[in-house]
């Protein structure tokens, strides 16, 4: 979503989008929606002005590589309309180049033939851990939430949305890929790709959104080379607590409430701070 139309809405007051739970809702759509993501608060937390400048994101081949793989398992019955197999071997020649260019005109992504084969390889995988396997098959899936956050500082609304991958019948169920699912690689993968945010933003949200509530945020974790090795894990409530409000000790950890301020603040005065450009201590 274009960075600026995001904070002309902000400005404007609660843009006109519907609120609540919605289910089937396509990428495109949802993507669409003027508001507030995680994935949007942890790029402006890492640097607000490099945020603001818009910049198109670009996905790494692993992450690709992890929506197919969500696609695959939860949502089969789109992957026709989401991607497609070159039958290229490259796209050297006009006619491969023409082909490509019309599919990525049409929002599809573009596999090779050995991707596909990878794909299927890591849903047997899944089918072989019978926790996961379970919690994916009685689980709804991709159920996206569109809610008001209230910023307790301002009392200001701001409009916030997620794409939540599963729901089950006591809490959520996020599907990652990592390149090491082991229990301290994995600690560290939630420190740094902040997870922990993601799941109190959409436990909070999905709360917000319905009359029962959800407590607990799980992840089934995929490892992204052979023998895809796969992993589940639960979110403590002092993870999700840090997520919400930051880290008491840390106080580098910011959670999405004090993000969502400083992002208010910015849009308020329009000042977009980048690093800082006095030296800084380097420690190990």
């Amino acid at each position: 979503m274009n960075t600026e139309y995001l904070i002309e809405q902000i400005k404007a007051g609660s843009p006109e989008v519907e609120r609540g739970i919605f289910h089937g809702m396509q990428d495109a759509d949802y993507f669409a929606i003027p508001a507030v993501s995680s994935s949007m608060m942890k790029a402006f937390q890492r640097c607000p002005h490099a945020w603001r400048s818009g910049l198109e994101f670009t996905a790494s081949p692993s992450m690709a590589f992890g929506s197919m793989i969500d696609c695959r398992l939860l949502t089969p019955d789109r992957f026709d309309d989401r991607f497609t197999v070159s039958p290229f071997p490259d796209f050297r020649k006009k006619e491969a180049k023409e082909w490509r260019d019309i599919k990525l005109a049409e929002g599809i992504e573009i596999i090779k033939p050995a991707d596909l084969i990878e794909a299927d390889k890591v849903v047997e995988a899944v089918k072989e851990c019978p926790r996961a396997f379970e919690q994916i098959a009685s689980s709804e899936k991709q159920v996206a939430i569109v809610w008001d956050h209230t910023d307790e500082r301002t009392g200001i609304k701001v409009p916030c949305k997620g794409l939540i991958d599963m729901v089950s019948a006591d809490g959520l169920i996020d599907l990652k890929t990592t390149k090491s699912a082991d229990p301290f690689s994995w600690r560290n993968t939630v420190r740094n790709f902040r997870y922990d945010l993601q799941a109190a933003f959409y436990l909070d949200g999905f709360n917000a959104s319905q009359e029962c509530q959800a407590e607990r945020f799980r992840h089934i974790v995929i490892e992204s080379s052979r023998p895809y090795e796969v992993a589940t894990y639960e979110l403590s409530k002092f993870a999700i607590e840090v997520g919400r409000n930051g880290h008491q000790e840390q106080t580098w950890i910011k959670g999405y409430n004090q993000i969502i301020s400083r992002f208010l603040d910015c849009v308020e005065f329009d000042q977009w701070s980048g690093f800082t450009n006095d030296w800084q201590i380097c420690d190990l």
